[in-house]
């Protein structure tokens, strides 16, 4: 069994959908892993909430966290900019901090 770790709880794992031989985990931030390397440190770390991350999701052009300090992150996985959708204050202010309501229904 291969192994890695991780300096505080791991509350979610994936399969990378580009690269085979590579795994995503999360606690407080995103990690990448080689499964080829065990115990070797991530290949990369991004998303970097201030609490645990509670899920994320990758596709071949995208990574999006959410974590239980309020935030959304989306990142592409081709470009490494980080954009954050938030109700609270953090770093990176999200683009509009007002709610937005559907029109009314007629």
């Amino acid at each position: 069994v291969a192994q890695w770790r991780q300096n505080e709880w791991v509350t979610c794992v994936d399969f990378s959908p580009i690269v085979d031989m590579h795994i995503f985990s999360s606690n407080k931030s995103l990690h990448s892993w080689d499964v080829r390397r065990p115990g070797a440190c991530p290949l990369t770390s991004s998303h970097w909430h201030r609490k645990l991350v509670s899920r994320f999701r990758l596709d071949p052009m995208r990574l999006a966290s959410c974590s239980l300090d309020g935030c959304v992150k989306v990142s592409s996985l081709e470009e490494q900019a980080v954009r954050i959708a938030s109700p609270h204050d953090s770093p990176h202010q999200s683009p509009s901090r007002h709610a937005v309501h559907p029109p009314p229904l007629d």
